[in-house]
């Protein structure tokens, strides 16, 4: 045998295994997917849960502007009188 025949019977070889394992390739292929799926879904819910605590902090840190105005205003009244 030569090596293109070598060749040849080597990828007929292959061909078969694949046929032969064809239904656990398609069921290892659909796996693949779906982490890539919740893999992508994790990056998503990160990403929503760093912007609500990005959201919270913002909000606390309006309410400390209102709180340091209100004590600001407070003490002005009281150098006015």
């Amino acid at each position: 045998m030569d090596q293109k025949e070598n060749k040849y019977s080597l990828f007929i070889y292959i061909l078969k295994i694949l046929l032969y394992y064809k239904n656990e390739i398609k069921f290892v292929l659909i796996l693949m997917e779906s982490i890539s799926k919740i893999e992508e879904r994790i990056l998503q819910i990160e990403k929503q849960i760093n912007c609500q605590n990005l959201e919270k902090r913002i909000s606390i840190l309006e309410n400390e502007v209102k709180h340091l105005k209100a004590v600001l205003q407070y003490q002005l009244r009281n150098k006015q009188k």
